[in-house]
């Protein structure tokens, strides 16, 4: 006798004791309702108690429950259970009794006081909530039920609030009542909010006027309050945002199901003519998890929120406020670094661009106006008052219904562009479409500049310009060979005794030139910057021209070089007078004075006439070397002699330079380059050139290259064929295999040395198997074969080529490309092997099914949000994943595990049945990426959703409802095609006929389905899924067909007699009396789907024999891997484990409880071998699946061990049963082995597996699961 009393009531102990021995078959449960009774008599303690019998120790039946062994589980729970599924304190009542209380959020409420079997008047009050209609809870009956009703609350203003009520009633008495609410609006905007049904006239139920003051911090709860009027909602702000001149406008109206949005507050003006605010604010929708699986919780956010990651204390603006010259950085948004910020748009009837402005770095100005509203990654670049670049790297995220927008520091990624002047001029840079002088800059001589676009929404291109030279255009998006640029490099002749050998400041020389004075004569003078009359050009054919005597001209542009006017250096007579000085003067360019207008430098350092007898010289020799002094021509030093230093004359450049410029646009990994070079620097031409556009190598590095070239560098190189291929086998837990992964012929090359890394992988064939035995379709994919009139395609059929860049400097993966191809693939998704790959996965675990109602920040936005600047990135030169035409086919299931049902209850993902739709998906191509692995994902998942939603059509056409019409089309067309082109009138009459086949097939399938649910026969249909499973030929469809016809005609005899009885056994006279119109309706339906399934079992035989070649799936590899091993550990492959795996479920129909553990062969003459199973040992002929041929079988349970025996040289195994009461004496039998090493290792397995039934029936396992 067992009594119980709970020890915190002032009860006695229950007035009846716990009774266990007349439950005695391993795993009857029966239950009953119990009370401790007062010593005071104003109060009862009830409580529920459940008595199951465990399967240990095992019990043998007897009618003296005296005998019953105590093997038993003894549950109590509470009689009346209240879940808080709501996000605020609930306070219950029970009416008319003393039964109240407080359950806070998500916890449960025990109410032991309360009696079940009779009708409860359930209340509930909440905060702002304190009315409520009683909801009346029927008394529990003899099986569980489940209801879901409505109860109704009223706030102090009357406004109704209706919450759902779960009522599960369960075995012994026991009821689970879960409160929930349809909708939770929970504000995260920052602003008070205030909702209403559309079209009501009174605001939901529980706001005041405090909802109009600020934002409620807990969630409001919701319902569609009046029945006449649309399920949807509208919002607006409170009153008190803009003050009481202003009047809060409803929104445009929303629904509340699933999804994300966005809607616009508006606030109005009373006074003025200024605009309306506007607020916007995102709304996202999702269902709730787990338990709170019938609430949608909504989410109300700002539609942007700033997030400054960067160190920066940056101030934000809209782009018309930050151009106003009335702008106050106190009337602008300020963001501290490591903020988060909501953002609304001042003014929604001006541009929607942001503008940025630095607040820590003196006098910068605002930056370009960039877009916010959709997901991008750039750059911005704001300028301080030395006109000095300062970069913030942008990354807009949109997680839920917010844009979360992040700056970061510049200095975490690369530049997106970077200026290389290697030129040794200055060159001034600005992008094309600015007009304000501050955005133009210049790029210093041997300088690296990172560069941003200074407004990001005008055209990518930049404009460079040499001073007093030539300027071009160049288009960032395309990488070519720019437009070079050209500036005049004009010379001076200088005295060059007059110059220092290096340049100082406190220079005491003069630094003479020479110059023409205006009448025409030429002197030396100081050198002046500027100064025109100083600056003279050489031409090819060595005439000295003078730049001051002509206007400027545009060197670009030769029409504007005015040909023969132009003066040249000349001397002041008609020809050269030996011995004698001349005067040097201007004169026009002619033939017949090419002897006195032609000069050449020599190598001595004098500037001479043609003849090079007479040279430039100063009047009056060495002494007269000063400013202002006349230049002539003379005769030249004595030979042998030196050059005097009045006599000295050499060229200086006005620019360092060639004069023009080669501008191209190249790629640094993920960097744009703009690289400038002089024409006359041909070793970083050369080096560029040799990186095809990929990597720019500057001079210092050409160096380095040069100087370690000599050193031995490092490299290996892989060539790897595996003619045999690799598989890759997927084992759950269970452990049961999933796929099978086939990739067959594989050829591997890899390269990798200082420079670079390339891997190049082609398989020639992949295949991935269905091993789950339940499988209809035993491959997942495959190759789709070719047709015979097609040319046969010698791609393999899985091609991956990459070349990566070595990378150090930045946090970034850099690949020059990489290319996936993959031929035309045939996918055939049996719906219980996608759930069980998705819980492979980890998908369904319990860990997040619970919804929790914090306050705080969502932590997965905010983690995505503060990493994605930081998180390591990838940049592809192009990246490009081409998958051809996939035919793809999707087989629902009639039944799934209560696992897997909740999986698919969880991902809300329904499903339809489709077969062979042709489905064609454009190339995934993106050139010169630089982005984070997860946004890679999103990309490429976007890409393939949105091409799977373009080809929606194609699969709706392929439905088995609607037979498939598509593909009836797509037959009907080939046949006339083969007609057509190659005269194939069989061909013709198969593909006609393969497609009426397999449309009638479809539709008469989906009717007898239908049909087959209305007769709730839970084994009638695992019998028809089960004959169904088996038929994987034209044979076995026929056979099934014929099989299926007569199980219906037996299902409607019985029926009538077999589901009263199973009802009956299951729930007593109710379920006795269910059973009666269960029959009713099965003796109807059952002959109907009988002769359904037969006519469905003829078409899918004439579709089979009708297909071609090109639509017969390949058979599968290898069948299905026996998972269960020694100690339950996971063995190696064994073909023949698989083998007799399979003999195994022959013979036992299915049976998937009993698993195998071990085969061997007893003797050679007549073939004989043992089967060992986890349930019995079978003794048969011949290894064939036909119960003709078992000799013996002896289940474990029977079974007392085995052992070996030696009768006259022979060996035998001895199968010693256990002995019963009722016959003690029991034929041992005895079975001939070839050997005694077979005998002693089958009698060691056959002990092995009894040990191990025996241990798993003794084995308690527990099965009780909480309320879910």
């Amino acid at each position: 006798m067992l009594y119980v009393r709970p020890s915190d009531w002032p009860v006695k102990y229950c007035n009846q004791p716990i009774q266990w021995q007349h439950v005695g078959l391993a795993g009857e449960v029966k239950e009953r309702i119990m009370k401790c009774d007062s010593s005071e008599r104003n109060g009862v303690y009830r409580f529920c108690v459940s008595v199951k019998r465990e399967n240990y120790p095992e019990q043998l039946l007897t009618e003296d429950s005296s005998l019953i062994l105590p093997g038993h589980t003894v549950s109590i729970r509470p009689p009346v259970i209240i879940r808080n599924l709501l996000p605020i304190e609930l306070r219950y009542y029970i009416k008319d009794t003393q039964i109240c209380g407080t359950v806070k959020t998500g916890e449960k409420a025990y109410l032991h006081a309360a009696d079940p079997q009779q009708a409860l008047e359930l209340g509930l009050n909440l905060e702002n909530f304190p009315t409520c209609k009683e909801l009346v809870v029927p008394p529990v009956t003899t099986c569980p039920q489940y209801h879901k009703v409505k109860i109704r609350l009223y706030d102090t203003k009357k406004r109704l609030l209706e919450l759902v009520i779960k009522i599960i009633f369960r075995k012994g008495g026991s009821v689970s009542i879960h409160v929930t609410a349809p909708y939770w609006l929970v504000n995260k905007s920052g602003l008070p909010l205030v909702f209403k049904q559309d079209f009501s006239q009174q605001d939901a139920g529980g706001q005041y006027e405090e909802h109009e003051l600020a934002r409620s911090v807990t969630p409001l709860l919701f319902c569609y309050a009046e029945k006449d009027l649309p399920n949807l909602c509208t919002m607006r702000v409170g009153k008190s945002v803009q003050g009481p001149d202003s009047v809060p406008v409803w929104c445009k109206r929303f629904s509340l199901e699933s999804g994300t949005g966005m809607r616009r507050l508006n606030v109005v003006p009373k006074t003025g003519n200024r605009p309306d605010w506007v607020y916007n604010i995102g709304i996202g929708v999702h269902q709730g998890k787990g338990l709170y699986a019938d609430t949608n919780i909504v989410t109300f956010a700002p539609l942007y929120e700033i997030d400054n990651q960067s160190s920066h204390k940056l101030a934000i603006a809209q782009r018309h406020l930050a151009q106003s010259e009335t702008m106050k950085l106190d009337t602008c948004l300020i963001a501290l670094p490591q903020c988060k910020l909501p953002f609304h748009w001042p003014r929604l009837d001006l541009d929607q661009l942001l503008c940025v402005n630095l607040l820590d770095v003196g006098s910068s100005s605002w930056s370009g106006g960039f877009r916010i509203d959709k997901t991008d990654s750039f750059h911005i670049n704001i300028r301080d008052d030395q006109n000095v670049s300062h970069l913030l790297k942008v990354e807009i995220v949109m997680e839920g219904p917010t844009y979360f927008i992040v700056f970061g520091d510049a200095g975490e990624v690369p530049p997106p562009i970077r200026i290389d002047n290697w030129a040794e001029i200055p060159v001034e840079y600005f992008q094309s479409d600015t007009t304000e002088q501050k955005l133009k800059a210049f790029v210093q001589p041997r300088v690296q500049l990172p560069y941003a676009w200074d407004e990001p929404m005008l055209s990518h291109s930049i404009t460079l310009r040499v001073k007093g030279g030539t300027s071009a255009t160049y288009n960032m998006d395309k990488l070519e060979e720019g437009k070079q640029l050209c500036y005049p490099n004009f010379i001076y002749l200088r005295a060059s005794a007059t110059f220092p050998r290096r340049s100082t400041q406190d220079s005491p020389h003069t630094e003479l030139v020479l110059e023409v004075v205006q009448d025409q004569y030429i002197k030396f003078c100081k050198k002046e910057i500027g100064n025109r009359n100083q600056l003279w050009r050489m031409t090819s054919g060595g005439m000295l021209e003078h730049e001051g005597s002509i206007s400027p001209r545009d060197p670009h542009n030769r029409s504007s070089y005015p040909s023969g006017k132009s003066m040249v250096l000349d001397i002041d007579d008609i020809a050269p007078r030996p011995g004698r000085v001349v005067p040097l003067t201007l004169r026009k360019r002619d033939e017949r004075r090419k002897a006195t207008q032609t000069w050449k430098f020599t190598e001595d350092g004098r500037l001479c006439c043609a003849d090079g007898a007479m040279c430039v010289q100063t009047l009056g020799g060495g002494e007269c070397l000063r400013d202002s002094a006349v230049a002539v021509v003379g005769p030249g030093p004595p030979s042998g002699r030196s050059v005097p230093a009045h006599m000295k004359i050499d060229r200086q450049r006005l620019l360092p330079g060639s004069g023009c410029l080669a501008v191209r646009t190249v790629m640094d990994g993920p960097i744009r380059v703009l690289q400038i070079t002089d024409v006359s620097q041909g070793s970083v031409a050369e080096v560029t050139k040799n990186y095809q556009d990929w990597v720019v190598c500057e001079e210092d590095k050409v160096a380095k290259i040069e100087d370690k070239s000599a050193e031995k560098k490092s490299s290996l190189e892989i060539c790897m064929s595996l003619k045999g291929g690799l598989g890759l086998s997927l084992v759950n837990y269970s452990p049961e295999e999933l796929v099978y992964i086939s990739l067959q012929n594989i050829s591997l090359d890899y390269i990798s040395n200082p420079n670079y890394m390339t891997v190049d992988v082609a398989v020639a064939n992949v295949q991935i198997d269905n091993q789950l035995f339940s499988a209809t379709r035993p491959v997942l994919l495959y190759v789709t074969p070719t047709p015979r009139r097609d040319v046969p395609e010698n791609t393999p059929a899985l091609h991956v080529v990459a070349q990566k860049i070595p990378n150090s400097k930045w946090n970034a993966e850099i690949y020059k490309h990489l290319i996936v191809n993959m031929k035309k693939l045939s996918i055939q998704v049996e719906e219980e092997l996608l759930w069980k790959l998705l819980q492979f996965c980890g998908f369904g675990s319990t860990d997040h099914l619970d919804e929790k109602v914090t306050e705080g920040e969502d932590p997965r936005k905010a983690l995505a949000a503060a990493t994605s600047v930081k998180t390591k990135r990838y940049y592809f030169g192009l990246l490009k994943i081409h998958t051809s035409r996939v035919n793809l086919s999707m087989l629902t299931a009639s039944k799934l595990s209560a696992d897997l049902k909740a999986l698919k209850r969880d991902m809300s993902l329904p499903l339809v049945r489709f077969e062979d739709a042709k489905v064609d998906l454009d190339p995934f191509i993106k050139s010169h990426l630089f982005e984070t692995i997860v946004f890679l994902q999103k990309e490429i998942g976007f890409h393939y959703t949105e091409e799977l939603k373009s080809q929606a059509a194609k699969i709706l056409g392929s439905v088995d409802f609607l037979g498939n019409p598509l593909g009836l089309f797509n037959d009907v067309t080939e046949g006339i095609s083969g007609l057509i082109n190659d005269g194939n009138v069989g061909g013709l009459l198969k593909n006609v006929t393969h497609g009426v086949s397999n449309s009638a097939a479809k539709v008469v399938g989906s009717l007898s389905d239908g049909l087959g649910t209305l007769n709730m026969d839970k084994n009638y249909q695992d019998r028809r899924e089960q004959l169904r499973t088996g038929a994987q030929s034209s044979g076995g469809h026929i056979l099934a067909g014929v099989k299926g016809f007569g199980n219906g005609l037996f299902g409607a005899v019985t029926s009538i007699f077999t589901q009263p009885y199973d009802g009956f056994k299951e729930d007593g006279i109710e379920g006795f009396v269910t059973g009666i119109g269960k029959g009713v309706i099965g003796t109807v339906t059952k002959p109907v789907v009988g002769v359904l399934d037969l006519a469905s079992g003829a078409a899918n035989a004439i579709r089979d024999t009708s297909s071609s070649s090109s639509r017969i799936s390949p058979p599968p590899l290898r069948l299905p891997r026996c998972c269960h091993g020694a100690g339950m550990l996971l063995p190696p492959y064994s073909q023949n484990d698989a083998k007799s795996q399979k003999l195994l479920h022959d013979l036992n129909k299915k049976n998937l409880e009993e698993f195998f553990i071990a085969v061997e062969q007893l003797r050679r003459e007549d073939r004989l071998m043992s089967l060992i199973t986890s349930r019995q040992v079978y003794f048969l002929l011949g290894g064939e699946a036909d119960s003709g041929n078992i000799i013996l079988k002896v289940p474990h349970k029977e079974l007392f061990q085995c052992l070996v025996v030696e009768i006259k040289g022979r060996y035998y195994l001895e199968l010693v049963r256990l002995q019963t009461s009722a016959s003690d004496q029991q034929r041992v039998p005895q079975i001939r082995c070839d050997k005694q090493t077979i005998a002693e290792r089958v009698s060691q397995q056959i002990n092995y597996a009894r040990n191990l039934y025996e241990e798993q029936q003794h084995t308690l396992t527990s099965t009780e699961a909480e309320d879910t």
